[in-house]
C-alpha cells in the first residue's frame, strides 16, 4: 500500500565549525556517514605555542627562559634540566 521512502544521504558531506577565541576555522568532510578528513585553517597572526615561547625567550639568559616539554607543559630551567631538556 503505502511505500516507505528512504532518506537519502549524500555521498560527501561538508561540515564547518569556528572558532573566536582561537581565531580558527575546522572543516569536517564525510564521505558515507564516515569522517574521511579534517582541514584546520588558522586566521592571520596565529602564533603557535612554540612560536610564542621563541619570542618570549628571545634575549633572555637561559636560567630565565621557559621550556617546552614532550607533554606540551611549559616548565621553567630547573624542571627543564632534570627531565633532560636542556
Amino acid at each position: 500500500m503505502y511505500e516507505k521512502k528512504r532518506d537519502v544521504v549524500p555521498a560527501q558531506r561538508i561540515l564547518e565549525s569556528f572558532d573566536k577565541d582561537v581565531n580558527c576555522t575546522i572543516r569536517y568532510t564525510f564521505k558515507h556517514g564516515k569522517m574521511v578528513r579534517t582541514d584546520i585553517s588558522y586566521g592571520r597572526g596565529y602564533k603557535s605555542v612554540i612560536e610564542e615561547l621563541e619570542e618570549a625567550n628571545e634575549g633572555l639568559p637561559k636560567t630565565k627562559r621557559k621550556y617546552l616539554t614532550d607533554e606540551g607543559k611549559i616548565v621553567g630551567y630547573l624542571t627543564a634540566k632534570k627531565k633532560g631538556l636542556v
